[in-house]
């Protein structure tokens, strides 16, 4: 369940869908914690719109996501990536 913007400085909440950009990341097999009762589950992170017209997120082999700045900011806010 996404609460809030994915940028740490930013505390805007999520609402609804439509605002902002919404990023699935669905862990590898071999990187999901053996303990979670639900291996493979899918994690999502949301930026909202001002956060996401200037920076997108990466995501790292082991699912940690980062907030890096777009070369050309974007003034396209309802999109979804799918990782």
């Amino acid at each position: 369940m996404v609460a809030k913007c994915a940028n740490p400085s930013c505390s805007i909440p999520f609402l609804r869908m439509g605002h902002g950009k919404l990023f699935r990341y669905l862990p590898k097999r071999s990187s999901v914690d053996l303990s979670d009762p639900r291996p493979g589950s899918t994690i999502f992170f949301w930026l909202c719109d001002k956060c996401s017209s200037t920076a997108t997120l990466k995501f790292d082999s082991t699912g940690a996501a980062t907030l890096e700045a777009l070369l050309e900011p974007s003034t396209t806010y309802m999109s979804f990536t799918y990782l």
